[in-house]
């Protein structure tokens, strides 16, 4: 057998869970680091299309995000150290 190459490793990956994680991950941190330069040097049309392809086709790390934030503005994340 012949092995893969970087590419079909890479495609692999991509079409994994792990890969699609990442991904989204990416485009949010992404997203933040532009939204947080100043205005005139943001990339709005960057932002919208990064945007889109997150929550349409790579959203399991926003999810993530959005369920922690919810956890932690609730009190219920991360557990106190005393928990039983």
């Amino acid at each position: 057998m012949k092995p893969k190459t970087p590419r079909e490793n890479a495609m692999e990956l991509l079409d994994s869970l792990r890969g699609h994680y990442i991904v989204g991950q990416a485009l949010s941190l992404a997203i933040k680091e532009i939204e947080a330069r100043p205005l005139q040097e943001q990339e709005p049309s960057n932002v919208a299309d990064m945007t889109l392809l997150r929550d349409e086709l790579f959203p399991m790390y926003k999810n993530v995000e959005d369920a922690t934030q919810e956890a932690q503005d609730k009190g219920i994340w991360p557990r106190p150290r005393n928990y039983q």
